[in-house]
């Protein structure tokens, strides 16, 4: 949503009224419009550009779809202590 749509919506603003009002609120709005910004207020780990996206998420879907091996990521029972 743009600026203008977003002045009107949250503060019932247009541009034709009241200009002082409207551009103290507009800078207010634009502030926090960043995509980091956004990321912070839902804890994302991860903010990636656009033209990178498709890679992202090959490599991370190859790096989810590993299976453990090697011995520690398996998690044998096996291996668990018997007594304390």
């Amino acid at each position: 949503m743009g600026r203008g749509p977003a002045m009107n919506v949250l503060h019932r603003l247009r541009p034709g009224e009241s200009p002082e009002q409207y551009a103290e609120l507009e800078a207010q709005v634009a502030r926090d419009t960043s995509g980091y910004a956004l990321a912070d207020a839902f804890m994302a780990q991860t903010v990636i550009d656009p033209r990178e996206t498709r890679e992202w998420l090959i490599r991370m879907r190859a790096h989810h779809a590993r299976r453990p091996g090697g011995g520690f990521g398996l998690r044998r029972l096996a291996d668990w202590p018997t007594t304390w």
